[in-house]
C-alpha cells in the first residue's frame, strides 16, 4: 500500500511510514518529530530555511521536522520512502551526540554509504507494514531497527551537498543560523536583525512570511528541544534546566515547556526516563 506525504503546514504524525510520489509543496511544512526520507527512486530538493538540499536516489537524510521544510523540485516518476520519530523517543536513545546535536541544529544530516540503498528499502517497506499493524511488539522491533539505523549514520556523518538562497530568504537563514547557534543565550530581535542588516520590524515580517512563524516561536522550538533532551539525558534540576536552554526564569521555562508539550517538565522527564531504562549510552564526539 502506498500513501503520500502529509501537507499540512504544522502536524504531528507520531511514529509513522509513508511510501509515494512526492510533490512541490507551495508552502512550508514542519512537525514535531524527526524526519528520515529515502528517495527509492528518481531525486528531490528540499529547501530547509533558505538553503537548497539534493537528495539523490538511494540516500538516507535525517532531520528535524519541527524546523520549516518543503520539496521544491521534484524529477518525474521519483518514489520515496518518509518516515516520522517522535522527538521524546528519539532523544530516549540517547544517540551519539554529534548526531543528535547536528539534528536539532535544524539542518540535515545524510548518510553517504548508498551501498546500504537495497537494504534501507526494505526496512523502510517492513517499518511501514509493522506500523500499519499496530501490534506493539511489531512497534517495539519497529523502534529497535530505527536506532541500530541512526546509529550507523551516525559512524559516517555528513552533510549533504547545500544552495544557499539570495536577496531576502538569505537573510532569513541567517537569522535561523544565528538562533540554531545562540538559542541558549540571552537574544533579543533587534539583536538579529541588526546582525543582518535589517529593521527589526521588516525582519519579523519576512521570517513569518516565509516560515509561516514568529522568530519568537523559533526561538522557543530550540530551546525546548535541548530541554527536553537534558530533562531525559541529565539529572540538571527542572529549573536548572531552563536557565541552561536560555530561558530567562523558572515560571517562564514552565509556561512554554507545558504549553509545547501539554505536561510539566517535571511530568515529561518522570514518563520518559522510566525506571530500568538502558543506562546512558556513552557519547562520542
Amino acid at each position: 500500500m502506498q500513501h503520500e506525504m502529509p501537507g499540512d503546514d504544522f502536524a504531528a504524525f507520531g511514529l509513522a511510514a509513508y511510501q509515494g510520489a512526492p510533490q512541490p509543496m507551495a508552502h512550508y511544512h514542519r512537525h514535531h518529530e524527526i524526519e528520515l526520507n529515502l528517495v527509492q527512486r528518481g531525486s528531490l530538493s528540499y529547501l530547509f530555511s533558505a538553503t537548497m538540499v539534493s537528495v539523490p536516489a538511494g540516500q538516507l537524510v535525517v532531520f528535524w521536522g519541527v524546523l520549516p521544510h518543503r520539496v521544491v523540485q521534484v524529477t518525474p516518476g521519483t518514489i520515496f520512502h518518509w518516515l516520522t520519530v517522535p522527538l521524546g523517543m528519539f532523544l530516549q536513545w540517547r544517540l551519539p551526540a554529534r548526531l543528535t546535536r547536528q539534528v536539532l541544529s535544524g539542518f540535515p544530516i545524510c548518510d553517504q554509504d548508498t551501498s546500504r540503498a537495497m537494504l534501507d528499502q526494505a526496512l523502510f517497506e517492513q517499518w511501514q507494514r509493522d506500523l500499519l499493524t499496530a501490534l506493539p511488539e511489531r512497534q517495539a522491533i519497529v523502534q529497535l531497527e530505527i536506532e541500530a539505523r541512526l546509529r550507523r549514520v551516525a559512524l559516517g556523518i555528513t552533510m549533504p551537498s547545500t544552495e544557499r538562497a539570495v536577496g531576502g530568504e538569505r537573510h532569513v537563514e541567517q537569522i535561523a543560523r544565528l538562533i540554531a547557534e545562540r538559542y541558549a543565550e540571552p537574544l533579543h530581535i533587534r539583536d538579529l536583525a541588526r546582525a543582518v542588516g535589517l529593521h527589526p520590524h521588516y525582519a519579523m515580517q519576512l521570517f513569518r512570511k516565509t516560515f509561516g512563524m514568529s522568530l519568537l516561536e523559533y526561538l522557543a522550538q530550540h530551546r525546548i528541544a535541548h530541554a527536553q533532551r537534558l530533562l531525559l539525558t541529565t539529572n540538571l534540576p527542572v529549573a536548572a534546566v531552563g536557565l541552561e536552554c536560555g530561558f530567562g526564569s523558572p515560571s517562564q521555562f514552565y509556561a512554554v515547556f507545558k504549553r509545547a508539550c501539554g505536561v510539566a517538565p517535571g511530568a515529561y522527564r518522570a514518563a520518559l526516563a522510566a525506571p530500568g531504562a538502558r543506562q546512558k549510552t556513552q557519547e562520542s564526539t
